[in-house]
């Protein structure tokens, strides 16, 4: 998701997403031009699982998401609901 967006930034729009219990396990990589540590820190502050900047390579972004699902279905996987 990238941090800026016309209406509501990326950071705000992820919050908003992490608050929705239906919602809140999807992982979310942050895709920006700033490289500050205040976007960063406020990026998984909002719930962010990873955060990459402008230009993307896409080896990477290949790489970071499929990273981010492999964790996602660890991570469910050990939820003791996702058993029943």
């Amino acid at each position: 998701m990238d941090i800026m967006m016309p209406g509501i930034d990326g950071i705000t729009a992820c919050a908003h997403i992490k608050q929705e219990p239906s919602f809140k396990d999807i992982p979310i990589i942050m895709v920006t031009a700033k490289n500050e540590s205040q976007s960063l820190q406020a990026a998984f502050d909002a719930g962010a699982m990873d955060y990459i900047t402008k230009p993307v390579n896409p080896t990477i972004l290949k790489a970071r998401v499929n990273s981010a699902l492999t964790l996602k279905k660890k991570w469910t996987a050990e939820k003791p609901e996702s058993r029943i």
